[in-house]
């Protein structure tokens, strides 16, 4: 028989071995309790089980796709019932997504925030790479570029953290331990033998002045000049 016959078979549920192969509800039992324990659709397929499970839930998902195009699909309406109570995703590229968010929020129990780079990404792969896509997608949306972002996901990832603009979030990490020096030594005239990084941004930030200044491209702004200076910052050393 041809892995093409096969599949569509299993497609509609064929049971091979009828004496020990496990019908829909046990599947979904499985299904219900992962989802019950983890919260989640994010199988694990280092396993035979977890892979078998994964490829029952594609299967239920071109099942409802079927279902709604009007073709002959093996999803009742109980079934579906069923499934909507754990809140499966029936779309394959909402499950994906779903499946990226759910590292993001292991990346921020371990590191304590979402600002996901190259070098800290490690055994998280692609993670990066998602962080800076939903980044340019709500972009494109706020700007009437794109597709607006569903609210939905802006929702969770605002939830969550989720940083929108890393230079932002960079600058403003900065600024705070600025505010921590100048706190403690009542002044901003941080030397490089007490802290180097923040020395760095600071003749940073003059040599950016000095572009503002000119009228040049600067990742200064009025804002951002206002609240160096309540600080008592100097432009000049």
């Amino acid at each position: 028989m041809t892995p093409e016959r096969i599949r569509r078979l299993e497609d509609l549920s064929f049971q091979w071995r009828l004496h020990d192969r496990k019908n829909w509800w046990d599947e979904y039992q499985l299904l219900r309790e992962y989802w019950v324990e983890h919260g989640d659709f994010n199988i694990p397929t280092d396993k035979p089980e977890g892979l078998h499970l994964v490829e029952w839930a594609k299967v239920q998902r071109r099942h409802y796709k079927r279902r709604q195009q009007g073709d002959y699909s093996f999803l009742t309406d109980d079934r579906v019932r069923a499934l909507d109570a754990i809140d499966f995703v029936w779309d394959k590229f909402e499950a994906r997504w779903m499946e990226r968010f759910s590292q993001l929020g292991k990346f921020r129990s371990q590191y304590g925030h979402c600002n996901v780079t190259k070098n800290s990404a490690g055994e998280y792969g692609t993670l990066y790479s998602w962080v800076r896509q939903q980044r340019h997608i709500r972009k494109l949306g706020d700007t009437g570029m794109g597709k607006p972002m569903p609210m939905k996901r802006i929702k969770l990832l605002d939830e969550e953290g989720f940083v929108w603009d890393a230079a932002e979030e960079l600058w403003n990490q900065n600024y705070e331990k600025l505010v921590h020096f100048q706190r403690s030594n009542g002044h901003c005239d941080v030397q490089c033998t007490v802290n180097e990084p923040l020395y760095v941004w600071i003749w940073r930030l003059r040599e950016a002045y000095k572009k503002f200044r000119d009228g040049k491209k600067s990742t200064l702004n009025f804002e951002r000049i206002m609240r160096l200076e309540k600080i008592g910052f100097q432009w000049t050393k």
